[in-house]
Formats: C-alpha cells, structure tokens, sequence
C-alpha cells in the first residue's frame, strides 16, 4: 500500500506501507520502509473511511498539529518519544483524499504498560508460548520489574519509580505550556522497553487550546481514568487537572497492581463498576473505606513512603485544582531513586522474623576437633539456651484468634432483642458479614500475613461493639 505527503513546495514524499500493526476502532498502524531524505524512524495510522465520514474536522486538526508541532519530541538519551503526527497522508501524489498521517515510531522493542499496570502474572507468558506466540519482550519487563507480593518486600518498587519518573518527563513535557490536555492516559497508550524508556502514543486525540480557548477537543477517554467531577458534570473543555487525576490513577496501578476504585461496596443501592466507584468518591484507601470491602493488594498501600502516600490522597480526595502535577511526581520518584525512601508513618514496616539458632553441640560430644582458624563462639552465643519451636505456638495463637473471631461475631449479630421482621433481616445480614470475615481469616492464615489477621479482627469487633452498644 502507497501514500503520499505533500510538501509545501509542491512535490512529495511517497510512503510504502507495510506490515500492519494494531488495530483500533479509528483505524490501523503501519510500518514505513526507509524514506530518501527522511531521518528518523516513523509509522503510519490509517483511518477507516467509515470514522473519517464521520470526523471530517480530523484532517483539519492534524493539519493544524502538524504546522504547530513542538520542539524536542524525544531526548537524545533515547528515553523518552512522543509519537507525535509529522506528515498528513494522502491517496495520490497530487490531490487525494486525506487518509491518515505519518509519526514518530515508538521507542524499539516497547510494549503497552499493562504488562506492568495490570495485575499480570507469568502464567499469561506461558500461554502465550503454549500457543506459538511467545512475547518475549513483554516477559523481559515483567521479569525485571516484579511488584511486591506483600509488605516485606516493598522495596522491589525500586525499579517501578524509574518507570513513573520517565512517565512523568513526557507528561510534564505537554502540560509545561497549557496548550495541551492529552485526556485519554491509560496503560494502553504508554509504551515501555526493557530499560523504562518511554513512548506516549495516540497523540492525534489530545485537546488543543490556545489563550484559553478552544481549538480542538479530546475526541477519547476511558471512563476509569476521567475524574469524579468530569463524570458528575461532564464538559467540553478539560483542564489538566484531567490528567493528573488519570496519571495518578496510573501510578498507583503500577506500584500496587489494581486500581484505585476497585473493591466491592456494601451498599448495593449505589453502582458497583470502577467509574461508579470513582463518581461516588469510593478511594480504597480513603476517607470512605470502611464503607466496602477492598481486595488485599491494597493492603500494600500502607507501606509505600509517606510523601507518596500523600501525594496519592491530594489526587483522589483533595481539590482538583491542586492535584500533584507531573513534575510533583517526578521530584518525589527522584528522591526515592537517589536518595532514602521515606518510611510510612501509617504502618510501621514489619521486620523480618529471625530464625531460631539451633543449639551448638558440645566439644566433648564433637569427634572432630576444631582448627585454630575456625571462629569460636563467643560466651553470649555458648550461654544462650535452645529456643522452643515457635510456630506451632503461633499457629495456636491464630486459631485461637479466629475461632474467637467467629464465635463473638456470630453472638453479637444475635444480641439484638427485637423480634420484628426488620431485626430479622438485620440480623442474617450479620450473620453473612461475620461468615464472610471468618473466610478472610482463612485466606490471611494461608498467606502467613499477620498483619492481616489483627486488622481483621479488631475492625470487626471495633464495628459491632459500637453497632450493639457493647463496651471492651
């Protein structure tokens, strides 16, 4: 397939397009081979003629893009691409029908962020090859940037921090002159290489406004990354605190692994979807979080530095206007790189659980004498008695905490005395919440996690000694 840009000389530049790429509901990527004259690599996005029929003014922005096109779309450390329209293409060398435009390739071997946003595991790499699609870039990444699997090892976030910093370069870059609202971040449309270099793609949807008036709107965005106040009252125009509520959205996908707005709220009369979640201000980690029940990785939101911790609350509770700009982000992301992470001020950090010495055996015992280079114990080590086994007595501890758990969950939700149809329904309600936390009981047992275990516990007492008047 051929297609042409004109120049403003009158000539042109003849494009052969090859190897089609993704696929979306605007039309189609394709490669372009070496262009004389041409430096730098690039691709092509071809509308389908049915969207074009339907966006005639599309022409008339990409034209505009192109005229008004910023400076400095990539750095020379080859980290950071914007893939930004170059050329507005055409179906003859002369004349023809506008039918898509030529932009900056993405940064090479990148993939889309949702191999590190989403909660993916290494079974979906071993399908992938099961069926003779192996993605071995995509499992690259995922190896090289692991999340943390519970508290005890937040520090693997490391790496994830670089992944947000070299994000935030690219946001700050758009946003440093308020001409532009890019309106649709997601993990679909940042791509990733191995060594977090970064590439922004989809740019051709961004709003475009100039003294504060608009030029050319957002035609896209994805309803769990849209603010609560755009999906209470949607407008036209998009400010940028419309992006930094979505790039917050991001981070926190990426350093915990589930968005922000995802749980299970108790009260059914109110939806129950992400961007339901988001318009009612469900935050899991919240003011309001009492009111549902959010999944365990949350969990790992209590361990993360306080500043960033902080950082997260002014972007999903705090006033719009003065939500973390990329560039916040970006200092905070430096300093946890370069320098010493700050501790959570919430949780304090769990320390690991030291093994029991075993008991050293005697000299007399010992059939084989000692060299003079071998250290010897010192009086402290020699005087120390053996320990007992401690974990059967922490596993009877345990038990002991759940079955408690249980049996004054299960008499509380019967101390009411009204036998009234209403009491009932109160009443088996409880019984349900108190079978349901008995279960997360279990499942933190499986996982070993303490920690857990007595938040469970105490919230659930906390709950039904103030519901039913009982004092502790």
């Amino acid at each position: 397939m051929k297609a042409y840009a004109h120049k403003k000389d009158g000539s042109f530049l003849e494009f052969n397009l090859t190897g089609k790429g993704k696929a979306g509901g605007e039309g189609a990527v394709y490669k372009i081979g070496t262009v004389a004259g041409l430096q730098g690599v690039f691709c092509a996005k071809i509308y389908h003629k049915n969207y074009l029929i339907k966006h005639p003014e599309k022409s008339i922005k990409l034209k505009y893009m192109v005229e008004h096109r910023p400076q400095n779309l990539s750095d020379t450390c080859g980290m950071i691409q914007i893939c930004y329209p170059a050329f507005l293409l055409f179906d003859a060398p002369v004349g023809g029908n506008f039918i898509g435009y030529v932009m900056y390739h993405a940064l090479e071997d990148s993939r889309d962020l949702q191999n590190i946003a989403m909660n993916v595991n290494k079974a979906r790499f071993e399908s992938l090859r099961r069926i003779g699609k192996p993605d071995t870039i995509g499992e690259s990444i995922y190896n090289k940037y692991p999340r943390p699997q519970s508290p005890s090892n937040i520090d693997v976030l490391q790496n994830r921090y670089k992944i947000i910093h070299n994000i935030c370069s690219v946001i700050h870059y758009l946003h440093q002159d308020g001409h532009y609202v890019i309106g649709d971040i997601k993990p679909e449309n940042i791509l990733m290489t191995v060594n977090a270099g970064i590439s922004l793609v989809d740019v051709d949807s961004i709003q475009i406004t100039e003294n504060g008036k608009l030029l050319f709107a957002n035609e896209a965005s994805t309803p769990e990354y849209c603010p609560p106040e755009f999906l209470q009252h949607p407008q036209k125009i998009k400010t940028i605190s419309f992006d930094l509520f979505s790039i917050a959205v991001l981070f926190y996908q990426i350093l915990i692994g589930t968005h922000p707005y995802t749980y299970t709220i108790r009260n059914q009369s109110k939806q129950n979807d992400i961007a339901g979640n988001i318009r009612y201000g469900y935050y899991a980690t919240g003011k309001k979080k009492k009111s549902f029940n959010a999944p365990k990785c949350h969990l790992l939101f209590d361990y993360l530095p306080q500043n960033i911790q902080d950082l997260f609350d002014r972007a999903f509770e705090g006033n719009p206007d003065t939500r973390p700009t990329a560039q916040e982000w970006k200092e905070a992301m430096r300093t946890l790189i370069h320098g010493t992470p700050v501790v959570s001020a919430k949780k304090p950090s769990p320390q690991p659980v030291k093994k029991t010495p075993k008991p050293k055996k005697s000299q007399a015992s010992s059939a084989k004498p000692k060299s003079a280079t071998q250290p010897q114990p010192t009086s402290q080590q020699t005087a120390q008695p053996a320990k007992p086994k401690s974990r059967l007595v922490a596993w009877i501890i345990i038990m002991a905490i759940c079955i408690l758990a249980a049996i004054s969950a299960l008499a509380l939700a019967s101390c009411n005395s009204n036998y009234n149809s209403s009491s009932w329904c109160t009443t088996t309600i409880d019984e349900y919440r108190a079978r349901s936390v008995i279960s997360d009981l279990c499942d933190a047992i499986a996982d070993n996690n303490f920690y857990r275990i007595e938040q469970l516990y105490g919230d659930y007492l906390k709950r039904y000694y103030s519901k039913y008047g009982v004092t502790n």
